[in-house]
């Protein structure tokens, strides 16, 4: 295998991409399906629900009229466009809410990016959904093993949010999938990611950190589509001297320098869990404890006189953000989050809308971040001074704790239904979580027309 560059048998990349390209129907086991139909059952349910939020809407407007050629649906009405612009559209409609999945290796979101890249795709050229599940599967794959090195520190150290980076190059596999290249095109393809990948985790907090996942899975299924074209690019983008493992300094334990074998627990795809709360993950360790705190109170409405948090580093540093000023920003406030998790028992899409947030914040006054260096990120523990003496609450192994751990279906289902039924009706809803039960079965098509219902003025 060779490229402009030179030959990629011998990198990383190289070595990656034959591991990922090789992935065929024996790969889809039976936990494997049932992960993989969990996270399409839960990306739907983000999807259908963000996508009339203000940003996805703001988009749709600035690039319908320019669209191209309109092949794919874009989640949320029944509009199509150009395959790059539902990619893009359905990658920031599941993500805006802050509802979807995490794989915690990597500290990325996975399914936002590689799902709307391959659902966009796979209607293009006509996919049977169990392609379409490959796809996904080799995403998933690209994505964790790219980042599990490097994502810890992308994010603490050099300030990029892995969902931003790492997106580039799950869409760009799903896409690559899907158009039929082999492995020297799909290393031309990670290529051609890695000199558009990045995302300043400044932004968090507004539009543009939900964007991540949407500029991501477009921009990976243009880089496929380049690559397809003839676009060269590096031949050894992930372990250069000057690739991603060695510009954000990974992790040498986290490293697989063969990249041939899936490890020991199989596909990344089974360390995917999912959220129930409606803000960042690393605050969601927080969240279980206030809540498992406030049931065993006296008085569970009413807020402590002091609650003390005690959180990982990582997420003390990312999370401390004592006066939000708006829903999308209190979404990265372990403050806020503490104070509406107490009052209300619940940290759903309600809970952020922007006055409610500016409200708040004499509450939040109470609230009292103590970084811990021991803990990792599925730690956490809650101080509660209530005035006449000290309760304390420890973590147990919450949906923030990792591999294989998080929501039971049911709770996925319960999640969906409260996301979907609002926008499609509660038949529709019933009947297409019924549909979803049965993925791969389901037809691309049947999904990408239940997944848009009637259009709405914007």
């Amino acid at each position: 295998m060779t490229t402009a560059t030179g030959t990629t048998h011998d990198t990383v990349t190289g070595r990656l991409a034959r591991r990922v390209a090789s992935l065929g129907a024996a790969d889809l086991s039976g936990p494997v399906a049932e992960r993989l139909r969990a996270c399409v059952i839960d990306w739907v349910a983000c999807a259908v629900a963000g996508a009339g939020q203000p940003g996805p809407a703001a988009l749709r407007r600035a690039e319908l009229a320019d669209s191209g050629r309109r092949t794919s649906t874009l989640v949320g009405g029944r509009r199509r466009g150009s395959v790059e612009l539902a990619a893009t559209h359905n990658g920031f409609a599941s993500h805006v809410l802050e509802l979807d999945d995490v794989h915690l290796p990597s500290l990325s979101h996975a399914s936002a990016p590689v799902l709307a890249a391959a659902l966009a795709v796979g209607e293009e050229v006509g996919a049977p959904a169990d392609e379409v599940g490959l796809a996904l599967l080799a995403g998933y794959e690209a994505m964790a093993r790219i980042g599990r090195p490097v994502g810890q520190r992308m994010i603490s150290e050099r300030h990029v949010h892995p969902t931003g980076f790492l997106g580039y190059f799950g869409a760009a596999t799903a896409a690559a999938r899907l158009y039929g290249l082999g492995e020297e095109q799909l290393v031309a393809a990670w290529g051609i990611a890695g000199g558009q990948a990045g995302g300043l985790t400044e932004v968090r907090g507004t539009m543009s950190k939900a964007y991540f996942a949407g500029h991501s899975a477009g921009g990976g299924v243009r880089a496929a589509r380049l690559a397809r074209e003839g676009f060269g690019s590096a031949r050894d983008i992930v372990g250069g001297p000057s690739g991603i493992w060695a510009a954000f300094g990974a992790d040498p334990d986290a490293v697989d320098p063969d990249a041939t074998h899936l490890g020991p627990d199989g596909p990344a795809v089974l360390e995917n869990t999912h959220k129930l709360h409606a803000s960042c993950a690393l605050g969601h360790p927080m969240i279980d404890v206030v809540l498992a705190a406030r049931a065993a109170g006296p008085a569970p409405t009413a807020l402590p006189r002091r609650l003390e948090l005690h959180l990982p580093v990582e997420a003390a540093t990312y999370l401390d953000r004592p006066e939000p000023v708006n829903g999308l920003d209190a979404k990265f406030s372990a403050q806020y989050c503490a104070v509406v998790a107490w009052t209300d028992g619940l940290v759903g899409p309600a809970q952020f809308e922007d006055a409610r947030v500016v409200d708040a914040h004499g509450s939040m006054q109470r609230v009292v971040i103590v970084p811990r260096p021991e803990f990792d990120l599925a730690r956490a523990e809650v101080r509660v001074h209530d005035g006449t003496g000290l309760a304390t609450y420890h973590s147990g192994a919450g949906p923030a704790a990792g591999a294989r751990t998080g929501p039971a279906l049911d709770q996925l289902e319960a999640k969906f239904v409260a996301l979907v039924a609002p926008v499609l009706g509660p038949d529709e809803t019933t009947d297409l979580l019924a549909a979803l039960r049965a993925w791969p079965d389901l037809p691309l098509a049947e999904l990408c027309r239940r997944v848009a219902p009637d259009a709405t003025q914007e």
